[in-house]
């Protein structure tokens, strides 16, 4: 877990770090354009997929140290200034991990428009094959605003962390993102449970359990993942 949670912060650091050198003015001429050109989605892509798959990894842990610190919050002059500084990082840790499933559902309902992409519009297109696929012969309107193969592509290199062992075409938008995000809050109610319910121990392994059935139910009826391995 602690190699894990050192790559989870070290790859979007250094996607950062190597998109300021790059986009640098101090890099310049034909070099420097070509640079920034072919690695600008790239290093979005690593940045943004890294901070995603990090926060994702290390989810139920930092909610679980985070919640510990909230729970027993040490702010104020008679405590001293490491216990004040450790309070407020958990706090400040505690509204990321809450925040986390919100501000993830709403980036996937707003970038990722629909599971069934059409294919990218090409020369060799017939006009009725352009409207069966786009409802549509506006070819600049289909190249600015129409949802294709390569943006669903793009967004899922950027974004898609938490969609890429789900079988999206199959299932759809709506439930892509409803399963995605529910394995984040189950690992959301257990921190609560064991840290806010520790003197109540039945109650804890009641939401566990509950949790634990209600994700192998939505597995069973919806076999979401593209890997039959998974599914099992």
């Amino acid at each position: 877990m602690g190699s894990m949670f050192l790559m989870s912060i070290i790859t979007p650091l250094l996607a950062f770090l190597s998109f300021v050198v790059i986009h640098s003015p101090r890099v310049k001429g034909p070099i420097g354009r070509w640079m920034r050109r072919k690695s600008r989605n790239y290093l979005k892509a690593l940045f943004w997929n890294g901070v995603i798959k990090g926060i994702d990894s290390t989810y139920l842990v930092l909610t679980i140290i985070s919640l510990l610190q909230v729970y027993n919050l040490r702010l104020g002059p008679k405590f001293t200034k490491t216990e004040n500084f450790n309070s407020i990082w958990g706090l400040i840790i505690f509204s990321i991990n809450c925040a986390y499933p919100i501000v993830m559902t709403i980036l996937y309902y707003c970038k990722f428009e629909r599971s069934d992409p059409p294919p990218d519009l090409h020369e060799k297109m017939e006009i009725e094959e352009i409207r069966t696929h786009y409802n549509t012969i506006d070819i600049p309107y289909i190249q600015k605003h129409i949802y294709t193969e390569s943006k669903h592509q793009k967004f899922m290199e950027t974004y898609g962390a938490l969609l890429e062992e789900l079988n999206t075409r199959e299932i759809g938008k709506n439930l892509s993102i409803m399963v995605a995000i529910a394995y984040q809050l189950r690992k959301f109610a257990i921190a609560v449970g064991v840290i806010m319910l520790v003197n109540l121990p039945s109650f804890s392994i009641f939401l566990f359990n509950f949790t634990s059935l209600f994700m192998i139910m939505m597995v069973v009826y919806l076999k979401p993942f593209s890997d039959p391995n998974i599914q099992r």
